[in-house]
């Protein structure tokens, strides 16, 4: 199966998909904050929909749940940092980086979503 995002399939290739072994669901967390001027708010939801489907294609039998959207961030938020471990744990995944912007978060955003990545504004906002 080449989709494997819920919210882009209909009820009947679900319904295949369980038939055809699919048991497991993905269900992506991401906050909603800023990561410097050249990036959209939605930096750690992207990321969290694209980890969602690697998580998902590593396992083999899963599907992926559409992502829940935090709007407000902490560091001591426990169910993010609960998925973030399991995530890390599943995926393969080194240390997450932070949420400023940094030159990680910008290179994942270049590869996932490289339309949103405002370029001509990544300079005056590095470091911040």
């Amino acid at each position: 199966m080449s989709e494997l995002r819920i919210e882009r399939l209909t009820s009947p290739d679900i319904a295949e998909a369980m038939a055809r072994g699919m048991r497991t669901a993905i269900l992506p967390l991401g906050a909603t904050e800023q990561h410097g001027a050249h990036l959209p708010l939605s930096v750690d939801s992207d990321h969290a929909d694209r980890l969602g489907v690697l998580v998902a294609e590593r396992l083999g039998d899963a599907l992926v749940l559409p992502t829940v959207r935090i709007g407000c961030y902490s560091d001591s938020t426990a169910v993010l940092q609960a998925w973030r471990s399991a995530a890390q744990q599943v995926a393969g995944l080194a240390d997450h980086v932070g949420g400023h912007a940094d030159v990680a978060e910008t290179s994942i955003m270049l590869a996932v979503r490289p339309e949103v990545v405002r370029n001509d504004r990544a300079a005056a906002s590095a470091g911040r």
